[in-house]
C-alpha cells in the first residue's frame, strides 16, 4: 500500500494507513513525512473528492501550489488526521520522484518489524 501509493500521482492517504494499520503506524511515519516536506521531496494535496474515475485532488493541487510552507503542510496534515478525515501526502515532482527509492527506504525503516511484514 505505502509503496504503491506513493509511486503514484494520487499519493498515499494517511488516513486511509491508520485505520487499516493504527494510529501507532501513521505516528512512526510523520517524523519523516514532515522532513520530506520541508524538503520539498513531498507535497500534501488538498481536500480530495470522489468522481467516476477514482479520487482526484480538488482546484487548488495541492499546498504547495499556494505557495504553503513545509511546516503549514504538516500542520494541515496533522489537523486532518485529528479530524479523520482523508490526508494525502504524494512525492513532490520532479525532486520526490526522482528520489523515489530513497524515501520509500526511509519510510519502512520507520515501521515497527511487524507492522513491516504487513504493510510490504
Amino acid at each position: 500500500m505505502i509503496m504503491l501509493s506513493l509511486r503514484l500521482r494520487d499519493g498515499l492517504d494517511l488516513h486511509a494507513v491508520q485505520r487499516e494499520y493504527g494510529q501507532a503506524t501513521v505516528a512512526s511515519l510523520l517524523p519523516k513525512v514532515q522532513c520530506f516536506l520541508q524538503e520539498g521531496l513531498m507535497q500534501v494535496v488538498l481536500e480530495v473528492q470522489h468522481n467516476g474515475d477514482g479520487i482526484a485532488p480538488e482546484s487548488g493541487g495541492c499546498i504547495k501550489d499556494v505557495n504553503v510552507t513545509g511546516d503549514e503542510a504538516f500542520d494541515y496534515l496533522c489537523q486532518r488526521l485529528t479530524q479523520g478525515r482523508a490526508c494525502r501526502v504524494r512525492l513532490a515532482d520532479p525532486a520526490g520522484f526522482l528520489l523515489s527509492n530513497d524515501i520509500i527506504s526511509d519510510l519502512f525503516a520507520q515501521l515497527d518489524p511487524s507492522t513491516l511484514s504487513k504493510v510490504v
